[in-house]
C-alpha cells in the first residue's frame, strides 16, 4: 500500500512540475514602445503595459525580463534585424549615425531564461529634426475649448462662454456662444456651428450659420448626429460628417451649398468593416474634393486610409493607407502637404505627408502627449495649431507647432 502511495505521489509531483513548465505561475508583461526622431537617429523608450493595477486580481505574478533585444529595419516590419541587447533594468536606447530622412521600423523584445518573452508592436518614424512647439495662448488666458483659423484670423471658444474673433493686428470681437465647434468662413462674414437639441425622446444635432454683419442665424440641417464640418474656400458650401437613421447606412459625408435648400450625400460607406472616423474632414484648396479618415481591415488588424472624395461625383481615391490610426487630416493652404495625427511612432503625434513625393515625416514628439485634441488646423504653410490640455497645469490652451527648416 505504501508503495502504491509513493508511486502516486511521485506521479503527481512530476505532473505538477511538468504543468508549471508549460504554464508557469509568472509572466512577462506585454510591452509598449515609442520612438522619437533625432537629427542623426532614433530615441527608443519602452515599458510594460499596465492593463490592471497590481494586486487587483489574482493570477500570475509579473516578473522583470533578464534582457531586452532591439530590432530595427529600413524596409518594413517583416525584415527586422537585431541591433542591440540591453540589460533588463534598462528601458531606453538611442540609435545613432543614421542619415536624415531615412525611415526606420523598430521593435523591442523581452527575454527571460525560464519564461516565454513578449514583444512590443512595431512602430516607425524617420530620422530628422522635430518641429518647434509653443503655447499660442499663455496659461493666464481663459481656458480655450476650441480654436480654428480662417486665413490669418483666429476664432476660438473660451471658458467664459464666448466666441472670440482675433485678427492679425490684435483686434478682437467677442460674441456670446450659441453652440459648439464654431468655424469662421474664409470670407470672414459667417460662423457655422453645431447645436444639440433634446426632444425628450432622442437627441439631434442642428447645423446653423450666423451672419456676422446682420446677426441673423439660419438653420441649414438637422441630423441624428453631426460630428464635424468644414467650409469650402469660397465660403459657399459646407461639408460635414453625420449619422442619419433615414439613410440606414451609418455615418457619411454630406455637402450643403448655402444657396440651396437641402444637403446631398457625397460618400456613405457600405455597412461593414469600413467606417468613417468622425474627428475631422477637410476640403482640398482647389475646392474639388474633401479628405476623411476611414477605418479599413489591413493585414489582420484595423488600419486607416486617408480618402479623397470628389465633390462633383466619381470614384473616391486612397491617398495613404497604413496599419496605424491616422486621423484629423488637413491640407496645407498651398495644397502641397497633408497633416494628420498618427500613432505610427507608438503614441499620437503630428505627421506630414508630401503629396508630390509621398515623403512622410514626424513633426511632434512623445513629450507633446496630446491629452486632448479637437481639431488640427493650419495657421499658414509653416505652422499648425491644435487645442491641447497642458500636462503641468491641466488647463486647455491653443498650441502651435512650426515646421523645421
Amino acid at each position: 500500500m505504501k508503495r502504491i502511495l509513493s508511486v502516486c505521489l511521485l506521479a503527481l509531483t512530476v505532473t505538477a512540475c511538468h504543468r508549471k513548465e508549460v504554464a508557469p505561475d509568472a509572466y512577462i508583461k506585454p510591452l509598449h514602445l515609442s520612438v522619437e526622431p533625432t537629427s542623426n537617429g532614433l530615441s527608443l523608450s519602452w515599458g510594460p503595459v499596465f492593463i490592471f493595477e497590481e494586486g487587483m486580481y489574482p493570477g500570475p505574478t509579473p516578473v522583470a525580463p533578464a534582457q531586452y533585444e532591439i530590432y530595427v529595419s529600413e524596409t518594413n516590419g517583416n525584415s527586422l534585424q537585431k541591433v542591440a541587447t540591453i540589460d533588463g533594468a534598462v528601458q531606453q536606447y538611442t540609435l545613432t549615425n543614421q542619415p536624415e530622412g531615412k525611415t526606420l521600423y523598430a521593435q523591442v523584445k523581452a527575454i527571460h531564461p525560464a519564461l516565454t518573452g513578449s514583444q512590443s508592436p512595431i512602430v516607425t518614424t524617420n530620422v530628422g529634426t522635430l518641429g518647434n512647439t509653443n503655447v499660442l495662448f499663455p496659461n493666464s488666458t481663459p481656458l480655450v475649448t476650441f480654436g480654428s483659423w480662417s486665413g490669418s484670423t483666429l476664432l476660438y471658444s473660451s471658458s467664459l462662454n464666448t466666441w472670440v474673433i482675433q485678427s492679425t493686428d490684435g483686434a478682437t470681437r467677442t460674441l456670446k456662444q450659441e453652440g459648439s465647434y464654431p468655424l469662421l468662413s474664409p470670407d470672414g462674414r459667417s460662423i457655422a456651428y453645431l447645436s444639440t437639441v433634446n426632444t425628450n425622446t432622442s437627441y439631434t444635432t442642428q447645423l446653423f450659420v450666423k451672419n456676422l454683419e446682420s446677426g441673423a442665424t439660419r438653420l441649414l440641417e438637422t441630423k441624428q448626429a453631426i460630428f464635424s464640418l468644414e467650409w469650402s474656400s469660397d465660403s459657399q458650401s459646407i461639408a460635414f460628417m453625420a449619422f442619419n437613421l433615414e439613410s440606414n447606412a451609418g455615418t457619411g459625408v454630406w455637402l450643403r451649398k448655402i444657396s440651396e435648400d437641402t444637403s446631398v450625400p457625397l460618400y456613405i460607406p457600405s455597412v461593414g468593416l469600413n467606417q468613417l472616423r468622425t474627428d475631422q474632414l477637410d476640403w482640398s484648396p482647389d475646392g474639388q474634393s474633401v479628405v476623411v479618415s476611414l477605418e479599413i481591415p489591413l493585414q489582420g488588424q484595423v488600419g486607416t486610409q486617408l480618402l479623397k472624395i470628389p465633390i462633383g461625383g466619381g470614384s473616391s481615391q486612397a491617398i495613404l493607407a497604413s496599419n496605424w490610426q491616422d486621423r484629423y487630416p488637413t491640407y496645407s493652404p498651398d495644397g502641397t502637404r497633408l497633416a494628420f495625427i498618427s500613432t505610427r511612432s507608438g503614441y499620437p503625434a503630428i505627421w506630414l505627408y508630401e503629396l508630390q513625393t509621398g515623403k512622410l515625416r514626424q513633426l511632434t514628439g512623445v513629450g507633446e502627449g496630446f491629452y486632448y485634441v479637437n481639431r488640427l488646423d493650419w495657421r499658414n504653410n509653416r505652422q499648425l495649431t491644435y487645442t491641447a490640455q497642458l500636462p503641468t497645469s491641466g488647463s486647455t490652451s491653443l498650441k502651435v507647432v512650426t515646421l523645421p527648416n
